[in-house]
């Protein structure tokens, strides 16, 4: 397998600077108009910087949920693609039944002035509301409800500093510690995801759970807006696991990382790669690398 050719600044592919950007980008205290609708609080919302939803405000929800007819339209355009999706889970609803559902990542969320990135989403039936639980609230700045204004009011107040991120206890068979790890990034623990990926990583460099780790530790960066540590990842990945089932998501996402670095020359060269190694990859996976191309100006 050929290395990624023409990468001016090689496999680091370092930068002066690395800048820590929050999860949440906003400058000031915001208030958000919404829309009182069959009993609850309605909120637009634009995912992943394209469609622009109405939600539904739902605090008592675990994860933000979308109509299986919008998912496919995201899947569709190349917007979500297969590698965005983390399993499944079974949810318990408002009447008690439980209802399975597919789970998957959102790379951004944005309300008002205000994006979110690397949210958690399930896949809800075709005639369910778009619903912002709290994978989605949780990572806001403190938020009220004005009732009398019918306004989401979001208060940038600054929080305590988060404990640093703990491994998950070793033990047990490799698809056991690598299940923990991966739990994490289901859980949107991005923090300790990384720490937790990178020692499965170093524990079982040559296990075929090792590409998978490896891509997904690029995602905790690339959700957290670290785009040059998340390109070293998908870069790392795609050169130690070239055979591994996330090869070409590995190539796909260091394109989009390296683009988001402003370094759009690299990003054509990773993306031409990705169409020379793997001419017929899964179609969400060509959307999305001819959207890339485009914004890059490929």
């Amino acid at each position: 397998m050929k290395d990624v050719p023409s990468l001016s600044s090689g496999r680091h592919l370092c930068v002066a600077t690395l800048v820590l950007l929050m999860a949440v980008v906003s400058a000031a205290a915001e208030t958000i108009q919404l829309q009182w609708r069959d009993g609850a609080y309605v909120v637009p919302v634009r995912v992943n910087g394209s469609l622009v939803l109405p939600f539904v405000i739902d605090s008592g929800a675990s994860d933000v949920s979308i109509p299986a007819d919008v998912v496919s339209t995201l899947t569709r355009t190349g917007t979500v693609t297969s590698a965005d999706f983390i399993g499944s889970q079974n949810y318990v609803l408002a009447d008690g039944s439980v209802l399975p559902s597919y789970r998957f990542l959102l790379r951004e969320l944005t309300i008002g002035n205000h994006v979110v990135r690397g949210v958690v989403a399930n896949v809800a039936p075709v005639k369910g509301d778009p619903l912002l639980g709290q994978s989605f609230l949780s990572k806001l700045p403190a938020w009220t409800i004005d009732n009398n204004r019918r306004a989401l009011v979001l208060n940038d107040v600054p929080s305590a500093l988060p404990l640093p991120p703990q491994p998950p206890p070793s033990g047990g068979s490799v698809n056991d510690q690598f299940n923990r790890a991966f739990g994490l990034v289901k859980q949107a623990d991005y923090d300790g995801a990384e720490v937790a990926l990178k020692g499965f990583i170093q524990a079982h460099p040559n296990d075929p759970l090792a590409g998978n780790a490896q891509y997904w530790l690029g995602q905790t960066y690339f959700v957290r807006n670290n785009f040059t540590e998340a390109a070293n990842a998908f870069a790392e990945g795609y050169k130690r696991y070239p055979n591994s089932s996330k090869a070409a998501p590995d190539l796909l996402y260091l394109g989009m990382s390296l683009g988001r670095a402003d370094q759009k020359q690299n990003a054509c060269v990773a993306l031409a790669q990705l169409d020379q190694t793997f001419p017929n990859p899964d179609p969400a996976i060509s959307q999305r690398a001819a959207a890339e191309k485009k914004r890059d100006g490929c």
